[in-house]
């Protein structure tokens, strides 16, 4: 159950991605340079937490294996997802990035079943048609399919992205501490800065921008990614996307509580259908 409630607050985390972006994009930044600062100053902050905490020799202690992990992990986890998501923005609507990113996630569940061989039972099946077509629901009256190719490519590959990171993940049994965390940022901040100099962008932060970037980074960055680790850790990787597909649910939930916004007919049925998605995992996790 700790893992289901992980993913849970990881999905919260998450979904003020879109929102801080979108006003960050109006105000002039980037796609690319929101994701860096994202990564850099999170890095930052993790790293001198660390060394109050603890010795540099204790992050300094790595090998060549770990550090060829933590690359690819931050490669598709950080670079191909954050540059991805915040770009794609840019060029189709927030509903459609996000229903094509949480769509991608069914790749993750193919491949738990496939190489970590996760029982396919009945309750399993009924969850990820459940949470699959109530997300569907949900942005069914919000998509605006603008024939944007390029938007499409990239919320695709953000979703593929996130994936591939959730797997290998597990896979190599990724610790979720803050030394992970750490290597993770300083990788991330490395590919991310790549792309600021190939695409020859200049920074433009400011002091008005600042606020949202330090959002982005305590909420989805930081907070998002160690849920996110620590419930790979704890329970299965299709269970950890399957709750973290709920994501638009929740965002529904946070404008009822916080902004006192009714949902639409479609967000009510499509919040049904992942709320039994989401009762079919935890039955099946006890």
């Amino acid at each position: 159950m700790q893992g289901i409630f992980f993913a849970l607050l990881a999905a919260i985390c998450n979904s003020l991605i879109g929102v801080f972006s979108s006003v960050l994009i109006s105000q002039g930044l980037s796609s690319e340079e929101i994701a860096f600062w994202r990564c850099l100053i999170a890095f930052i902050l993790i790293a001198l937490f660390y060394l109050y905490k603890y010795e540099l020799t204790n992050l300094l202690m790595v090998n060549k294996k770990e550090i060829l992990r933590y690359i690819i992990l931050a490669f598709f986890g950080l670079n191909v997802m954050y540059l991805g998501e915040t770009m794609a923005i840019s060029y189709i609507n927030i509903s459609l990035v996000s229903f094509l990113l949480y769509s991608s996630g069914i790749l993750t569940i193919i491949l738990s079943f496939i190489y970590f061989k996760e029982q396919i039972t009945i309750i399993k099946i009924c969850c990820i048609i459940s949470v699959f077509l109530g997300i569907s629901i949900i942005f069914m009256n919000n998509i605006v399919f603008n024939g944007n190719i390029i938007g499409l490519f990239l919320a695709t590959s953000a979703g593929i992205g996130y994936s591939l990171y959730i797997f290998l993940n597990k896979k190599w049994k990724i610790m979720s501490d803050l030394k992970t965390l750490c290597y993770l940022f300083l990788f991330g901040s490395i590919f991310l800065g790549i792309s600021l100099l190939l695409n020859n962008i200049q920074l433009s932060l400011s002091i008005y921008n600042l606020p949202y970037i330090l959002l982005l980074v305590f909420v989805p960055t930081i907070g998002g990614f160690y849920c996110t680790n620590k419930a790979i850790n704890m329970t299965k990787i299709s269970n950890v996307q399957l709750v973290e597909m709920s994501e638009p649910f929740i965002v529904t939930i946070l404008g009822v509580l916080c902004l006192k916004q009714m949902p639409t007919i479609y967000e009510f049925i499509g919040g049904i259908f992942i709320s039994l998605g989401l009762i079919f995992i935890i039955k099946n996790e006890v």
